[in-house]
């Protein structure tokens, strides 16, 4: 038992945050492209990032683990914080 991955072994949390990416309907992707890119124009390097994956993906593109993970864990915080700000 190895703590480590092997070489071109995905990480096992990838496949998680990719049926995630997936699951999000084609209006929830472009909202996000979009809040991304406007974000990314005033110089948020983490908005960069997020909209060349997101878009990548979109394209059909190949996406490594770790920018599916942060795209990923990145949309789900704001997907969270959308909803905790739409409660009374």
């Amino acid at each position: 038992m190895t703590g480590s991955l092997k070489d071109g072994e995905a990480h096992p949390a990838a496949h998680s945050a990719l049926e995630y990416l997936h699951a999000l309907s084609f209006e929830q992707r472009q909202d996000f492209l979009i809040t991304f890119s406007s974000l990314a124009i005033e110089g948020n390097r983490l908005a960069e990032v997020c909209y060349g994956t997101l878009q990548r993906l979109i394209d059909g593109e190949p996406v490594s683990d770790r920018y599916l993970l942060g795209l990923a864990w990145q949309i789900k915080s704001m997907a969270d914080d959308r909803e905790r700000r739409a409660k009374p």
